[in-house]
């Protein structure tokens, strides 16, 4: 077992430091017994006024009890039991409080973590949370990280206008990531379900709780490609049925198709459905648009378009009139009964129409 190096006391002002670094070691050697640590302890560099620097060769081996991958440990496991009933315990805690002036850029930091991967190391991760569950745990909640901000100054809003809380900052810097935020499970290793493992493993990718959010649940003001981009096999890609908006479901613009929905053929997109400056909805594209107002529906421009064509006819069309005449409708009406002037019906050997008079007046008759 390798101990600390003990600093020299000759000097009075270091008398008191030296006696509680004394006590420190003591008692570090103590919880390393207690908490079952490994042998090696951690090697001091160098003390210093209010502080100490203490760094560990990592050559112990370790597994971590929230992960199955094996390592090798740095510093002294710490093991803490919370064991006092009724109360909320806190097993590890650290406060601090602001009372300084920051710089313009940034703010004070109360808790730091700095990590640096040389062109020799391999992966990293700047910090590692895990939470294990029991099987025979029964409570109601089990959660990895809780971020609460207490604001008791006063509401904030957009962005800029009046300072920002912000619960979660991902800042990138210097070249692109990968992702700000990537969910993934732990239960698929080189393409293998894991022991006792399911897939999936999340009910709720990102969860929004009720009347968490005031604006908008997602803003995204990035000029990306694409402000949301599906890919799997999703049963539905975007599901709104139960959705109890109460203007809409789906909000369009009227800026024209860059603000509507478009299709996707052949590497080209082509609009669909969207909204124009002109109040109309526009269904198609450029060259074919139908405009709906009012519940009619009409091209966009006279003369031009067909219903059907010659090789795609419709089967059946049902209606009352055309170009404001009726059109003619099978049935035998009575000769002389009272009906509408214009209306037209035909039987198997006779045709009809109804005449100024309000009567019905047979208008030819088949010869054979």
């Amino acid at each position: 077992m390798r101990f600390f190096s003990i600093c020299r006391c000759g000097d009075k002002y270091h008398y008191i430091f030296c006696l509680f670094f004394l006590y420190f070691s003591i008692n570090l050697l103590k919880e390393s017994a207690n908490a079952e640590s490994p042998e090696q302890l951690p090697i001091i560099e160098k003390t210093l006024l209010g502080g100490i620097s203490i760094a560990g060769k990592g050559e112990l081996p370790f597994v971590p009890k929230g992960s199955a991958i094996a390592g090798s440990v740095g510093f002294i496991v710490r093991r803490i039991k919370l064991e006092k009933q009724g109360v909320q315990n806190f097993g590890d805690n650290s406060e601090c409080l602001n009372t300084s002036v920051a710089a313009a850029l940034g703010g004070n930091v109360c808790q730091y973590v700095w990590v640096e991967s040389t062109a020799a190391g391999g992966q990293n991760w700047a910090q590692s949370l895990g939470l294990t569950l029991d099987p025979d745990f029964g409570h109601y909640t089990g959660v990895v990280s809780e971020l609460d901000i207490n604001n008791l100054a006063r509401d904030r809003g957009e962005f800029g206008i009046d300072g920002n809380n912000v619960g979660i900052l991902l800042n990138g810097l210097k070249y692109m990531n990968t992702a700000g935020i990537s969910i993934q499970t732990g239960n698929m290793i080189n393409g293998v379900t894991g022991t006792n493992g399911r897939l999936p493993i999340w009910f709720h990718g990102i969860h929004i709780g009720t009347n968490a959010t005031l604006n908008d649940d997602f803003e995204s003001q990035s000029n990306s490609a694409y402000g949301i981009l599906m890919h799997g096999a999703h049963g539905f890609a975007i599901h709104l049925a139960d959705d109890n908006s109460t203007q809409g479901a789906i909000a369009l613009g009227n800026l024209g198709p860059s603000q509507g929905i478009v299709g996707r053929n052949r590497d080209k997109y082509y609009p669909m459905l969207y909204m124009n400056t002109d109040g109309y909805i526009h269904i198609g594209n450029v060259a074919q648009k139908m405009i709906v107002s009012d519940g009619n529906m009409v091209p966009e421009s006279d003369n031009s378009y067909s219903l059907g064509a010659y090789e795609k006819k419709w089967s059946n069309i049902f209606v009352h009139y055309i170009n404001n005449v009726p059109v003619i409708n099978p049935g035998k009406p009575i000769v002389g009964g009272n009906c509408n002037p214009g209306a037209q019906k035909f039987d198997k050997t006779k045709f009809y129409m109804c005449l100024m008079d309000s009567r019905w007046h047979t208008m030819a008759t088949a010869s054979d």
